[in-house]
């Protein structure tokens, strides 16, 4: 299958093969995102990362309890030692963070009995999801488990910063075939995938995002290669298996199929209707053979913990679309900024370190730039507007489900659950779109520039990051 893309300019976009230069680059990406994800790792206090006990625990008490813990409960039955740590850096039952954690010198918890590496009962908030993620952290703990329950916490990190390493790969490829001709464009995608602060955050903790995360840039690669290439029944599979296994990390994952129909539109090349239907029964199957069989896995291993559900507790009242709404544009549109924006872009340790106001400014002001660039190039470059289209509705269709989950779940428990980090499974479509929208701004020949201006911009945004997180939480 070819796709019915025949613009002269947008079908002789030449496709660089892998060669020197090409594979310098994804070398260069690679080492930086072990570097970045090692040096995130060591500058996010213990426990620090969102819900971090939690997911910690479920590891830990798969291998000291060899069982799966129950969801879903607020006050968790954590080991001991989990406890004993947690409260070394001021952390209380219920959270918040107290106080700053003093570098270097935190006491140790270890266990002075084999009863403190147990969990006092089986519950666990990280419960209600699929052990995917975290059976696979278990030799990281069994590299490290004679030592203290730190010291095992900092090996499963290394899990995810392995997870965030292999995303930034897949980001690479990606955008690849987002950016054929252009190089240095398709390694400042890279590039500001893998130093965006918010991912830095969820690929350097224990936390089941990480793997939400490798699964979606996995998916985003064979979209963007597909949109060039065509569409076969083989890729419908693997599309499949990917978001099924997005769909074991995180439910939502299950949203990024939402993509696969506007891939179709703009990938495969139409024909007779009777044609056109098989071709879409045989992908469809295909698409939905391994999601099927994930989501069965992911209902037998829950019905295994003991309590599959992924709802918090219900608050009294009546919960419709108006107070929803509400709570949105409550105080000057205050929650959409601190999704969108704030909680996106960079606000760590569980909402404890945030970026200087003005930097979220001109993060929105940047941003807005792009889409304005983009909308400009959907308006007036007929070749480019099948990839700026699939794009956009790769992030806005995945997005739109994720946000209605979230009304869902408001409907039937008063509860706002999504943070902006919630979004990071479409960061790939996300940068495509703002690129060519700032590509579009500039003059034809400033591709270079361009992607410059990028990886300076992303670079001083994941430095001034860490520099937040050192003063909060060191200084």
């Amino acid at each position: 299958m070819r796709p019915p893309v025949t613009d002269a300019e947008f079908d002789s976009l030449p496709l660089i093969e892998t060669h020197f230069t090409s594979r310098t680059a994804f070398v260069a990406v690679v080492v930086l995102a072990l570097a970045k994800g090692l040096v995130w790792s060591v500058v996010l206090p213990p426990w620090y990362g969102p819900d971090e006990p939690s997911h910690y625990a479920y590891v830990q008490q798969m291998v000291e309890d060899r069982r799966l813990p129950i969801a879903y409960e607020a006050n968790a039955g954590f080991a001991p030692e989990i406890l004993c740590s947690q409260n070394n850096v001021d952390i209380g039952p219920f959270g918040p963070f107290r106080a700053e954690p003093p570098f270097g010198s935190t006491p140790r918890c270890t266990a002075s009995s084999p009863s403190d590496r147990h969990a006092t009962d089986p519950n666990n908030p990280a419960g209600a999801y699929a052990p995917v993620y975290y059976g696979a952290a278990i030799p990281f703990y069994l590299l490290a488990q004679p030592l203290s329950v730190e010291a095992r916490l900092a090996a499963v990190r290394l899990w995810s910063v392995l997870l965030g390493t292999l995303a930034a790969a897949f980001a690479f490829l990606a955008a690849r075939w987002a950016f054929p001709s252009s190089l240095p464009l398709a390694t400042a995608a890279a590039v500001l995938f893998v130093l965006q602060p918010m991912n830095s955050q969820q690929t350097a903790v224990v936390n089941n995002d990480a793997l939400l995360i490798a699964a979606a840039a996995a998916f985003w690669w064979r979209y963007f290669r597909c949109l060039r290439k065509g569409i076969t029944t083989r890729d419908g599979f693997i599309f499949g298996g990917l978001v099924g296994l997005a769909y074991l990390a995180k439910p939502q994952g299950l949203f990024l199929a939402a993509a696969l129909p506007a891939l179709y539109w703009f990938a495969v090349k139409r024909e007779s209707i009777r044609t056109e239907l098989t071709r879409i029964v045989r992908l469809g199957a295909a698409v939905a053979a391994p999601i099927v069989g994930c989501v069965a896995i992911a209902r037998v291993f829950l019905s295994l913990g003991g309590n599959p559900s992924f709802l918090p507790p219900s608050k009294e009242g009546v919960h419709g679309l108006q107070l929803y709404l509400m709570d949105f544009i409550w105080g000057n549109y205050e929650r959409v900024y601190w999704m969108y924006v704030t909680s996106f872009w960079g606000y760590f340790g569980s909402f404890q370190a945030d970026l200087p106001n003005f930097v979220y400014v001109i993060i929105t002001l940047v941003v807005v730039a792009g889409v304005v660039g983009a909308v400009w190039l959907l308006v007036t470059s007929r070749p480019l507007r099948p990839l700026v289209l699939a794009s956009a509705l790769g992030l806005l269709l995945p997005a739109g489900l994720t946000q209605l989950l979230e009304f869902y779940l408001f409907r039937s428990t008063g509860s706002l659950v999504l943070q902006g980090r919630s979004f990071l499974m479409v960061l790939i479509p996300l940068i495509v779109v703002l690129i060519l929208g700032w590509r579009r701004l500039f003059p034809t020949r400033a591709n270079s520039a361009v992607a410059a201006a990028v990886v300076l911009a992303a670079t001083a945004l994941n430095v001034l990051s860490l520099a937040v997180m050192l003063e909060v939480f060191y200084g």
